[in-house]
């Protein structure tokens, strides 16, 4: 055992000295005053030194930024963004001539590097995250210009397209909706005044069926009373169990008792009959 203790104590002096060594070494004598830089986009870091200057010794924290782009690169990533955009932002749409559902414009491009920030030359129609205000479209839909503006740190690109945003055909569930929609809240505003309000029948050439949502209080009362039967009927048998145990139990611990009470009686008889 006191071996084994002595083989860590040495292994740890030995690895110990080796890196007290190689840091004195790295920071001492090798350290030339460059400092290396994080990655591009993996963020800043922080190197604590000492300073020496005009007979003053200071720890000195030097704040080191991570590397950046050069012009080649920054406007190769640019593009590649601009195409990124491009394979995207019509999200379930098919054309940007017939832009009916919800564009997809994300926050940033390239892996987090580019951001982006959408604007339009007419506000309300598009959100910036790119969901539609359909209840603003005009029936005839309207062409909405978007500009990108796309930044890495201090440097910004813009980059622009056109899309027309229409409100959902007839011939899509979503625009059957919004027709029903659109006839309902007609119906209401027309009867206001009234004790009740009229459903219609009718929008455009679909026919129209209400019924109201049926409610399940019976059938709640009705399993509610099945759940207190099956609860009574497992507390029954529960009770019942524990009587025949208790029963058992009982019996287990008059068992000596009675034994010793025949045997006394036992013996009591063959005095009796020994004196006859």
């Amino acid at each position: 055992m006191k071996s084994t203790y002595k083989k860590i104590l040495i292994a740890c002096l030995v690895m110990g000295f080796g890196l007290l060594v190689y840091d004195y070494v790295d920071s001492k004598i090798l350290f030339d005053g460059k400092l290396l830089r994080n990655e591009t986009a993996t963020g800043p870091k922080s190197e604590e030194l000492q300073l020496r200057f005009k007979g003053n010794d200071k720890d000195y924290t030097v704040e080191i930024s991570d590397r950046g782009l050069t012009q080649k690169q920054l406007k190769a990533l640019f593009r590649q963004a601009t195409e990124e955009i491009d394979k995207s932002y019509l999200g379930k749409n098919k054309s940007a001539d017939q832009v009916m559902y919800d564009l997809d414009f994300k926050k940033s491009y390239c892996d987090g590097l580019i951001n982006a920030d959408f604007k339009f030359d007419t506000y309300g129609l598009i959100n910036t995250d790119g969901t539609l205000v359909k209840e603003y479209i005009p029936d005839e839909g309207e062409v909405v210009n978007v500009i990108a503006e796309l930044s890495y740190e201090d440097q910004v690109e813009l980059y622009s397209f056109s899309v027309m945003v229409v409100k959902p055909g007839l011939d899509t569930v979503e625009g059957q909706l919004n027709a029903i929609d659109e006839a309902v809240k007609k119906a209401d505003e027309s009867t206001r005044t009234k004790s009740y309000m009229k459903l219609p029948k009718k929008v455009e050439d679909m026919s129209l069926t209400w019924k109201k949502k049926m409610n399940f209080r019976g059938l709640q009362i009705i399993l509610l009373g099945f759940a207190a039967v099956a609860g009574l009927i497992a507390g029954a048998k529960r009770d019942e169990k524990q009587a025949v145990q208790k029963r058992i139990e009982e019996k287990e611990r008059d068992y000596p008792m009675i034994v010793s009470e025949l045997s006394i009686r036992a013996n009591n008889r063959k005095i009796q009959c020994q004196e006859k």
